[in-house]
């Protein structure tokens, strides 16, 4: 038994497994990119499926009666994800983007949830071995966590544009909270937008949006050093944030991915310990504190499967703030 929980090698419980291997679609650089089914491809859709069974079951109709059990407790998850964690970031835009926030949000954490019950485990007992690596971390696996990260990121930025787009329709783009006067602060604004307030077509928005959202990424209110000065601090300044809007998302990726894969893998290892004890007393005697470690630190990993659902779907609705606001 402890061999088949901790395996030869520690990687093997956060490792990708292949269960289906298609024909190879293309190739990049010498790289074949083959179609294939892994383990924690197959938890995707087991976290997916579960979603899709359990919310529209239990969240069909609205329902004014007090709810109960599994409902509660979603519905209390929920309701303090809406309120003190996404509406102070996103205020009155809150409501528009909740659906996305709250997708991601449960996703990640089905997924994570799903990672700490040892299915590999059980099915290999169960079947003598003959099912191995059925199960696993779906977040464990960087492409997850990575294609997680790009979908955040095309959210942000196409919310962000299409919120410009919207604002200067409607003419209320410049209508936010003004800069600290001049004289205060020892700046001016030298490139206030020239038509705020003004309602511009469809194709007149779309023509402004794009280059107004790369200008609204960098400060542009500058000390009055003149207009040149300004527009290379301003160059310097687009750049940098370029960098940073490129290193949010791959800081969402790798943190969740590191969070889900260290746990498993001090798992496997502390389990190993016992295995390599060269006599039955050795392996008595490493076990037992091995064991109730592995208890603790299993507890810990079900912390972490709820904190690092929360980190990535707040650090997500900050972003999404971000590109929204006209003053950002």
């Amino acid at each position: 038994m402890y061999l088949l929980l901790a395996a030869s090698d520690p990687l093997e419980h956060v490792l990708p497994h292949d269960y289906w291997i298609g024909p190879t679609l293309f190739h990049l650089f010498g790289m074949p990119f083959t179609l294939h089914i892994t383990n924690q491809m197959i938890m995707i859709g087991v976290a997916s499926l579960l979603m899709l069974a359990i919310f529209p079951s239990l969240f069909s109709r609205p329902d004014s009666s007090p709810p109960g059990g599994l409902k509660n407790a979603l519905e209390a998850m929920m309701e303090y994800m809406r309120n003190e964690v996404f509406r102070p970031v996103l205020r009155e835009n809150t409501d528009i983007f909740l659906p996305f926030l709250w997708t991601v949000f449960v996703f990640i954490l089905f997924c994570n949830l799903l990672g700490c019950i040892p299915f590999p485990e059980i099915f290999e007992l169960i079947t003598g071995g003959k099912v191995q690596h059925l199960g696993g971390t779906a977040t464990g696996s960087i492409n997850t966590t990575a294609t997680l990260a790009v979908i955040a990121f095309l959210f942000i930025h196409f919310n962000g544009l299409s919120m410009l787009v919207h604002a200067l329709r409607t003419g209320t783009y410049g209508h936010h909270h003004p800069h600290p006067p001049a004289e205060k602060t020892g700046m001016t604004q030298f490139y206030e937008h020239p038509h705020a307030g003004e309602h511009m077509s469809l194709p007149q928005a779309l023509v402004y949006a794009v280059p107004l959202y790369f200008w609204n990424f960098a400060p542009h209110p500058f000390k009055d050093k003149g207009p040149i000065a300004d527009v290379i601090s301003w160059l310097v300044l687009l750049v940098l944030e370029l960098i940073g809007a490129l290193i949010k998302p791959f800081a969402l990726c790798m943190r969740l991915f590191g969070n889900m894969v260290s746990g498993h893998m001090v798992l496997a290892a502390l389990i190993g310990l016992i295995v390599v004890a060269p006599t039955i007393m050795g392996q008595i005697g490493v076990g037992i504190p091995v064991m109730l470690l592995d208890l603790l630190i299993q507890l810990l990993e079900l912390l972490v499967a709820f904190l690092q659902a929360y980190i990535f779907a707040f650090l997500t609705a900050m972003f999404i703030a971000g590109a929204v606001a006209p003053e950002h």
